[in-house]
């Protein structure tokens, strides 16, 4: 699907600044709330993201 190289590739355009992930709007879930998460991840749009953390 995508290059070996490609993850690489684009955390170094973060790195840099040329992919700015500030924009992103984070919605934080832990891992102990995988239903929460699935939830979460269905009414997002537009820039909002959820995260799973332990």
């Amino acid at each position: 699907m995508y290059r070996d190289t490609t993850v690489l590739e684009l955390w170094s355009m973060v790195r840099n600044g040329v992919i700015d992930l500030s924009v992103l709007d984070v919605r934080v879930v832990g891992l102990d709330d995988p239903a929460a998460a699935l939830a979460a991840a269905s009414r997002s749009h537009g820039r909002e993201i959820v995260v799973l953390v332990p």
